[in-house]
């Protein structure tokens, strides 16, 4: 789905939703996308060979105009299209997705990492991944930490396809927050928690105590840290919220308000738990893909 019809209520409803954007950060930000103006060959008909080089600018232009039936964007006498530096921030988001999507899948990862450095270097709140812009409320700390973990989500799943639940949940626990949809917002948080720890764990079901417990009983204690207390006090902080605020389970009769503060509360939460669990997995992965490939060095010797 395109980003404006993804985000269609809530540009709606609050004028400043995209924010503030600079004349200097549409410069940079189509700079990127001409730096990535990547050379496409398409065939003009079904029923035939016949084909033409084109860019993914070209080819991006072209499908904003056909999606809104209108010319956003005008292309000059040969038929070629070039971003205007005073292009509207809504058709200026919509481009950067239709473009990506034309790109090959080295080249889309790479662009978004370019773009990605562009929003941060200009405090945009707002983060290239998986080919869709989603937007980073909060504090600059609780951005970074969702534009972390999204983006470790996006690097993974690219690599193995177990983490695209995790990642979706996620991205949905950010959309619902934007929506003001805080009951979902924690459930989605929490689902994509029991996602990372169902991986991290090789289980494939079992209750959040069940999946943190033994997470925390696979893991190597620091100091004076136990498992048991490790899992209470710090594993089990995001399932507490989900269990005792009425958003699963059968919330009752008596109608509770979910605040803003609660829901951001399990959105960084989960951001800081998948994070640790994730990085967890991938030390231990790559620690056992080391040891197997040791053994096999010294079976040839044997």
């Amino acid at each position: 789905m395109l980003f404006s019809n993804r985000y269609s209520e809530l540009i709606k409803n609050d004028e400043n939703f995209l924010g503030m954007i600079s004349e200097n950060s549409k410069k940079r930000i189509i700079k990127v996308m001409e730096e990535f103006d990547q050379p496409n060959i398409v065939a003009t008909y079904r029923y035939d060979n016949f084909t033409i080089t084109t860019t993914a600018i070209n080819l991006a232009c072209l499908e904003l105009n056909q999606q809104f039936e209108n010319n956003i964007i005008e292309p000059d006498a040969y038929e070629n299209y070039f971003i205007p530096e005073d292009i509207d921030s809504l058709n200026l988001f919509n481009l950067i997705e239709i473009h990506c999507s034309q790109l090959s899948f080295s080249e889309k990862i790479e662009f978004q990492k370019e773009l990605n450095n562009v929003f941060n270097g200009e405090k945009m709140p707002w983060l290239m991944c998986d080919g869709e812009l989603i937007k980073l409320d909060g504090s600059l700390f609780e951005a970074n930490l969702k534009a972390k973990l999204l983006n470790k989500f996006g690097e993974l799943k690219a690599k193995e396809t177990i983490f695209q639940s995790a990642f979706e949940e996620f991205k949905s626990a950010c959309e619902s927050y934007e929506k003001d949809d805080f009951k979902n917002a924690i459930l989605n948080a929490e689902l994509s928690y029991e996602s990372v720890l169902k991986i991290a764990t090789n289980k494939n079901q079992g209750t959040a105590k069940i999946l943190t417990e033994s997470f925390a009983n696979s893991i190597k204690m620091i100091g004076e840290m136990k498992p048991q207390g490790f899992n209470n006090g710090v594993l089990s902080a995001l399932p507490y919220i989900r269990n005792n605020v009425p958003v699963a389970h059968g919330a009752g009769a008596t109608t509770v308000e979910i605040t803003a503060e609660i829901a951001n509360l399990a959105i960084n939460l989960s951001s800081a738990l998948n994070t640790f669990v994730v990085e967890t997995y991938i030390k231990n992965k790559r620690e056992e893909n080391n040891s197997q490939e040791i053994d096999y060095e010294e079976s040839q010797f044997n």
